[in-house]
């Protein structure tokens, strides 16, 4: 704090902030959020405006002054959360090598039983993964996964939805439904004291959904307006028109949460025969990690499976086309009439068991953090971007691969531009060594403080197996990542980042 900060970081810090103000208030929400901030901060509706142009008037010199009068150390307060000892590197692993395996049991019915024996926490995290989602979808009744899901906890053949909440009230337990781009599912946590009525509830609210018409009314609209509300954020207008252009007729070109139209059309019949369909006799994976026994748990379970009808083994989507992807370069226009505008560039990606799948995921991690080529070139060496990143779609069917930058109107032809040419640099110029370390150390970072988490555990290992790779997937992500070179990213980038497959989506006025 002995030297001001340079007039070249003053005015890229202001304009950060600028922006961030821009942003905020480019949506009705994020106009709604800053007036009320403002009021409640300050009783000024234009606080935030007032701030803004304060910090224009701001000098490197007034900077350090400030920082110099507040940042004083013998004001600070330090805290950190660290583990009372550290244990020797001998007494972690053999403490590692004591944490049971998986144990993978099939059920009478065919269903895949999970089992991960943990006393760390009194918890059990129970999870029920189907095949479902987008690609179980039409355009016809787009969204039916996401409206079921809803519906699903809404009341059951022997407990109304409010009889579901006080049960699981008064245990402290929860349920969570969720429907993806290829699966379905239910997730319960509970006190390992209340596991067998948890279980009893959880077996209720999944196998006996009653769907009545006017919570599925309820719920329909809230699910209309969550996607009237898309139209409202830039990206998400961007992404509509990506996947148009990029997938055509297949499922994937969809919206999760369907339209107005599509889901207008849905019925609480139509929320039964998808339960009939795609729960009761179709393939499904059970985990169930934490506190308990699994011998007596898959007993539990078993008698439960017992009058359910036989399960195909049979994978349901091995006869789902792969998308047809553009042969030639496509350009969308997603209409915007506010004043950013942004754009999508996105090319045909990979099934979720490529080979290829490793080397990808580590590329969308080099090219979506503060620290990638992208990010310093368009960002910050350029300051032609508010934020930029990418996205990899990996599915049961090919994805995509994709990279977005947020920008002015103005601005538009010249983040093309260099998006391109960071886009050739992947494919022709390796990442270094230390560029390559610090992008693994951060994607394996990620899966190892996920696996502190029994119920995050319990899910990826339950889809894993549901989709074929297998429970321990993640265990050989962990080699895998570890494992690829810079040659072999450069590779991928150079195969998947083809201009000709190529679609870009401007968004824009």
């Amino acid at each position: 704090m002995n030297e001001p900060c340079s007039k070249q970081e003053m005015d890229k810090a202001i304009r950060q902030f600028e922006v961030s103000e821009m942003q905020s208030r480019e949506t009705m929400q994020g106009r709604a959020q800053d007036l009320a901030s403002n009021w409640a901060l300050a009783g000024d509706l234009e606080f935030s405006e007032r701030c803004l142009e304060k910090a224009k008037s701001l000098t490197p010199d007034k900077i350090l002054e400030t920082a110099q009068r507040w940042l004083q150390p013998n004001a600070r307060t330090l805290y950190t959360l660290s583990p009372e000892s550290q244990p020797s590197a001998s007494v972690s692993q053999s403490q590692a090598s004591q944490r049971s395996p998986i144990i993978k049991r099939r059920l009478s019915n065919g269903w895949t039983a999970l089992f991960l024996p943990e006393n760390r926490l009194p918890f059990v995290h129970v999870q029920a993964v189907f095949h479902g989602g987008l690609l179980t979808e039409t355009s016809a009744n787009n969204g039916i996964s996401g409206l079921f899901a809803r519906s699903w906890m809404k009341g059951s053949k022997r407990r109304s939805g409010e009889q579901i909440a006080e049960e699981l009230e008064s245990m402290g337990a929860s349920l969570s439904p969720y429907a993806g781009s290829n699966s379905v599912g239910l997730s319960m946590e509970v006190l390992a004291t209340d596991l067998e009525a948890g279980l009893d509830l959880f077996w209720d609210t999944l196998m006996e959904p009653a769907f009545p018409e006017s919570e599925v009314n309820r719920e329909r609209q809230i699910q209309i307006n969550q996607a009237l509300s898309r139209k409202d954020q830039i990206l998400q207008v961007g992404m509509d028109a990506f996947r148009v252009a990029m997938f055509g007729a297949h499922p994937y070109s969809m919206n999760r949460l369907g339209d107005e139209k599509s889901l207008s059309q849905v019925t609480s019949e139509d929320l039964k025969n998808y339960h009939q369909n795609h729960i009761v006799g179709a393939p499904a994976t059970l985990a169930v990690f934490g506190s308990m026994d699994p011998d007596q748990t898959l007993e539990e379970l078993d008698r439960r499976v017992a009058s359910l009808p036989a399960s195909d083994l049979v994978h349901p989507f091995q006869e789902i086309a792969d998308p047809i992807f553009p042969n030639q370069h496509q350009r969308a226009h997603a209409p915007w009439d506010k004043s950013q505008a942004a754009c999508i560039l996105g090319f045909p990606g990979a099934k979720i068991d490529s080979e290829d799948r490793w080397a990808l995921g580590l590329l969308d991690a080099a090219c979506s953090d503060m620290g990638s080529r992208i990010f310093l070139k368009i960002r910050d060496e350029l300051g032609l971007a508010y934020y930029c990143g990418a996205t990899n779609l990996l599915g049961l069917a090919p994805g995509y691969f994709a990279f977005y930058v947020g920008t002015a109107k103005e601005s538009l032809a010249r983040v093309e531009e260099e998006l391109w040419n960071e886009i050739t640099r992947l494919s022709t110029t390796p990442f270094s060594e230390e560029e390559l370390a610090r992008i693994k150390a951060k994607v394996i970072g990620q899966i190892k403080i996920g696996r502190q988490s029994l119920e995050d555990e319990a899910l990826a290992s339950a889809l894993d197996e549901l989709y074929g790779l297998g429970f321990d997937n993640r265990d050989r992500d962990l080699e895998k990542f570890q494992a690829i070179t810079p040659q072999e990213i450069q590779d991928v980038a150079a195969r998947y980042l083809v201009r000709d497959r190529s679609v870009m989506t401007l968004i824009s006025a």
